[in-house]
This record gives C-alpha cells, sequence and structure tokens, in this order.
C-alpha cells in the first residue's frame, strides 16, 4: 500500500493531471503500483455527482490509514457528489464503519457475505481483487465506458436495496443479537436445494403448511422424506392444509391421503380460518422457507407447479412468529374438532330427548282422550282432562321450540335469499288463529296485501334477505300478543311501512296488539330473557330477536301502544338494498 503513503500533494497532484485525461471511452487493465493507486484515486477525484463503492469487510481499515481518503471524500461532499458505501460489517470492522457514518459522514449499508471490489461514479467504474492491508495493489479493471458505468451502477442499486443499514447492523452486533439472514429468489432448483438441506439438518420439528390438498402429490419427494424422518427419527411432523382450498362438498380422508402417499408420520390437519397461496416450512424453529406460487390461478391445476418464488430465512424473530401464528392455527384446529364433536353429540341427544319426550306425551295425551272417553259425563275429569291436554301441547311445542332455537343459534352462516314478507306475515297470522281456537279474533286492520303495500307492484317488490324461519318471527309475536290479551276478544293491528337508517333500506313491519303491554324495566332484556335465565319462558321472543338481529342483520323495537298495549317493530333489510 506504499503508493498512499504519500499523501500530502497525492490529490492535488492528480487533480492537476486530470485536465490532460483523454475525453475517449474505453475499458483497460491498469498494472503497476502508481498506475493503479493514482487510478482509483482519480475516479473519486472526478466524480461529480455519486461515488457508490462495494468493498469487502478488509476496506475499511484502509480508508483510515490513509489521510489522502479523507480529502477525497471531504471534496467530493463540498462539491455535493453523494457517496455511499456497501460492505459487510463484523464484529472487526465495526469500529471503521461506525468512524466511515460519524467522521467522514458516508452513508454506510451491510450486506452478507461481500466479496470483491470496486467503485462506480457517475463518469467511471474501477474494479480490483481483495484488499490488504500490508499487500500492494498492482492491477485494476478501469473504465469509463457509458454502458459499463450504467450496468455496474444498475447492480450496485440492487445490492444496495437488498443491505441493512449501518446504524441498524452496528446495534445487533453491540447487543449480541443475531438476526440471521434474509434472501429472496425465484431460482426453483435453489428453492427445492433449500426445502432438502432444511429437511436433511432438522432433528426435532418441522411445521409445514401447504396451500391446497393437491400440494403434496406436487411436492411428493419432499413430504416423503419428512415422513420417513417422522417414522425412523422421531422427529415431529405437523402439516396445516387451508379448509378454504378443498373442493366445496369433498371430505378429505388424511389416513387414505398418508396411505396413498405414503406418508405416514406426518399429521396432517385441516386450518379453518387460514386463506393461503404459499407453502411455508418451519424447521426445528431456526430456519424458514416460504414459497409462493406466482403461475396463473387458472395454470394452477399443472401438476409441475414450475414458476414459483421464494423468501428464505434464519431470522428468528420472523421465525418466532410464523411458528406462533401456526401453534394457533393448530390448536384452533384442534377446538374447531373439539367443538364440532361436542355440537353433534348435544344435537344428538336433542334429537334423543325431543323424540322420546313427544312419545311420552302422545302415550299421555291418547290416555287422557281414553277417559274422557269412558267418562264423558264427569266434569271433574273433563276439567283436570282438558288443563293435562293443553299442558301436554304446551310441553311438545316447548320442545320443539327449543330444537328449533337450538339449530338457529348453532348456524354460523346461513343461506339467505329475497323472501316475500306480505306473504309470511298473512301465513303466520292465519297459522296462529287457526291454533287458537279458544280465543275469538278481531283483526283491526286485516291483512289485505294490496291495501297494505298500497299496489301490487309495492306488494311483490316486498322482498326481505331472509330464509324458510322468516315465518317463526311472526308466529312467535302473533302468539304472544294472543297470550298475553286478557279478553277473549282480540285486537291485532299490522302495518308495512319502508325506512331507512344508517344508510341501510328497510321493510318496517309494526304488530300492535291491546294486551298487557310490557313494562319498562323489561323492554331491554325481553328478547334475551330465555338465553339469560335457560327457561322455557320467553323462548319465543328469544328465537324472534335471534332471526331478525342475528341471522337476517334486522332490528327490533318495543314502543307502547296507548292506552294499553305493546307494539312490536321489526326491521328487515330489503332485499335489493
Amino acid at each position: 500500500m506504499e503508493a498512499f503513503q504519500d499523501s500530502k500533494g497525492k490529490a492535488s497532484q492528480i487533480a492537476s493531471s486530470q485536465s490532460e485525461s483523454s475525453t475517449e471511452q474505453f475499458t483497460k487493465v491498469i498494472r503497476g503500483l502508481e498506475e493503479t493507486a493514482n487510478a482509483i484515486l482519480r475516479v473519486s477525484l472526478n466524480a461529480s455527482t455519486s461515488i457508490c463503492t462495494y468493498a469487502d469487510a478488509s476496506a475499511p481499515s484502509i480508508i483510515f490509514a490513509f489521510q489522502v481518503f479523507h480529502d477525497l471524500y471531504g471534496k467530493a461532499r463540498d462539491r455535493g457528489a453523494k457517496i455511499r458505501y456497501l460492505t459487510e460489517i463484523t464484529k472487526e470492522n465495526i469500529d471503521y464503519c461506525r468512524r466511515l457514518s460519524k467522521e467522514l459522514r458516508i452513508e454506510v449499508r451491510h450486506l452478507d457475505g461481500v466479496k470483491g471490489n470496486f467503485t462506480v461514479t457517475d463518469k467511471e467504474y474501477i474494479a480490483l481483487a481483495t484488499i490488504k492491508e500490508n499487500q500492494s495493489i498492482q492491477q485494476v479493471i478501469y473504465s469509463n465506458l457509458t454502458q459499463i458505468v450504467e450496468q455496474n451502477q444498475f447492480l450496485f442499486d440492487s445490492m444496495w436495496e437488498r443491505a441493512v443499514p449501518a446504524k441498524q447492523k452496528i446495534e445487533e452486533i453491540d447487543l449480541g443479537i443475531d438476526l440471521g439472514q434474509t434472501r429472496f429468489t425465484y431460482d426453483r432448483e435453489e428453492i427445492l436445494r433449500t426445502f432438502d438441506d432444511f429437511l436433511n439438518t432438522t432433528t426435532r420439528e418441522a411445521l409445514v403448511i401447504v396451500p391446497s390438498d393437491e400440494t403434496p402429490s406436487r411436492n411428493l419427494a419432499l413430504l416423503q422424506k419428512l415422513g420417513l424422518k417422522a417414522r425412523e427419527k422421531g422427529i415431529r411432523v405437523c402439516a396445516l392444509i387451508p379448509s378454504k382450498s378443498i373442493a366445496s362438498g369433498l371430505q378429505l380422508d388424511f389416513e387414505k391421503l398418508k396411505q396413498d402417499l405414503n406418508l405416514q408420520g406426518i399429521e396432517f390437519r385441516l386450518a379453518e380460518t387460514l386463506s393461503c397461496d404459499m407453502s411455508i416450512g418451519i424447521f426445528d424453529r431456526m430456519k424458514m422457507i416460504s414459497a409462493q406460487f406466482v403461475e396463473p390461478r387458472s395454470l394452477r391445476s399443472r401438476p409441475s407447479g414450475d414458476a414459483v418464488s421464494a423468501t428464505i430465512t434464519t431470522n428468528a424473530e420472523s421465525i418466532a412468529g410464523m411458528a406462533s401464528i401456526f401453534d394457533a392455527l393448530w390448536r384452533e384446529n384442534e377446538l374447531w374438532e373439539r367443538e364440532t364433536r361436542s355440537r353433534k353429540q348435544a344435537e344428538l341427544m336433542q334429537d334423543i330427548l325431543a323424540h322420546d319426550i313427544r312419545n311420552y306425551n302422545q302415550v299421555m295425551k291418547l290416555s287422557m282422550e281414553l277417559l274422557q272417553a269412558e267418562l264423558p259425563d264427569n266434569p271433574s275429569v273433563r276439567t283436570v282432562g282438558d288443563a293435562m291436554l293443553r299442558a301436554i301441547d304446551s310441553s311438545t311445542e316447548l320442545v320443539q321450540r327449543a330444537r328449533q332455537f337450538g339449530r338457529i343459534l348453532a348456524e354460523d352462516a346461513p343461506n339467505l335469499f329475497p323472501v316475500s314478507l306480505a306473504e309470511a306475515v298473512e301465513n303466520s297470522l292465519s297459522l296462529v288463529k287457526s291454533t287458537m281456537s279458544t280465543k275469538d279474533f278481531k283483526v283491526i286492520k286485516e291483512l289485505n296485501v294490496d291495501e297494505i303495500l298500497n299496489t301490487k307492484e309495492s306488494h311483490v317488490s316486498a322482498l326481505v334477505m331472509a330464509d324458510e324461519f322468516l315465518p317463526q318471527v311472526f308466529v312467535n309475536l302473533y302468539s304472544n300478543a294472543v297470550k298475553y290479551t286478557d279478553e277473549k276478544e282480540i285486537g291485532i293491528e299490522t302495518s308495512f311501512e319502508e325506512a331507512e337508517e344508517g344508510g341501510t333500506a328497510y321493510w318496517k313491519v309494526s304488530i300492535a296488539d291491546q294486551g298487557r303491554g310490557i313494562p319498562n324495566e323489561m323492554k331491554e332484556h325481553v328478547f334475551t330473557r330465555y338465553l339469560n335465565t335457560a327457561r322455557g319462558t320467553g323462548l319465543g321472543l328469544s328465537i324472534v330477536h335471534a332471526l331478525v338481529v342475528g341471522r337476517y342483520h334486522g332490528k327490533i323495537k318495543v314502543i307502547d301502544r296507548k292506552p294499553k298495549g305493546t307494539i312490536m317493530e321489526v326491521w328487515l333489510p330489503k332485499a335489493n338494498s
């Protein structure tokens, strides 16, 4: 490095010779101690707007060994040149890299595994072999060809974008943090090779997310290798498949899948809330690769799956984060399976109880009817028998309602479709009238559809988003109106109205009775009384609330009717809103 020893006057001497340099564009190899030193210095002196240096880990120490570099970088800054320095920051050169940033005000970044050295400016390019402090530089490659300069500027910028700011890397080293390495690739061979390398070095656990049920057959060799390690080495291998990737109605048999593809040892599970197009492998919670299919979806059916990109990392934080997500999805599957089993068991018990109670009720009802037929002239038998028959009918109805309510609450995503609101109301009222033979209906406003909705066209358009359970809303409301009216003659008024609230268009159905009314302190809880007390009373209005609010995304309002009675307002979203 003796060519840089005479730092005094070196930069000015070279600067004075710049005007003599030829403007001809060329590329050549420069040899000789003095010539190479002058070429290196001249490239920096000639730079107007930019100096970009790519240097191995030994280079930063050289800069501080010679004052001439201080002078060069100082003058470059005075000219307004932007100076960027890309190197591998290590424990050995960290102090020099820190000084580059603070003393020389150079923007420094870290990149793993830097090999070779070159500088590219807005005018020139120069490259040299590995720099060593006690070894002379005898040869460099120089070029001022525009194409060469632009190509190497592009190369530098590409690596710069991938690099880590010096401040971050220096803090990692100072704090003893190892963030590992992260890289991105489109090379399918590298992706498969990395999967294989990670797999071969796995000793405890492999967590895998496969994007679809077709993926195992597409990457069969790798998965079979995992299965073999699970069987022979005892490592834990868990694989998640998004349930959304399975064709609708298809039941995936994992035991058959493992048998057919020789994947015994791998534990497969469906991930209900996972939706991704990536294959992810986490190995011993220390290495991770995520490969994404980038070919069009229409071509996914091809068995090759050629076009993929991948991110490969040993970053502990990234891996820990993804592993925790995997664990949560794995546990979610366990909870989902447990909940499914519990729900099926509850449904089975509910069906058995409902069936048996109806059978027992039928036996009691027939027995009482036979007794009344045998003793037709006994008033006590008639009175008690009628009371028992009503109780038996109420018991059967309660069982049926409880079963229906359970089905409504258990369904997560009901299939809603346009339903005629007027037809549902009419049919419900007719049904209630036919079953309440002990009381006489006096319907204040008869349900003449054309009158209520003004025109036939309006009736046709009175559609709401609901399903086959919609009539149950009005059956329960009308039944309650009858039940809580003390008079033998019942007055019920039904009206329809279009309404809008919060940007949503509704059909509003108002059902007014002349019954006892609902006390103010009970209005807030009247629809959830059954859920809160687990008693049969209040079940009808709980069904109404579950359907209108929970299932149909509508609203229910309770209003006092003057002089007495209650108005129930049911707001249901329009089908065309």
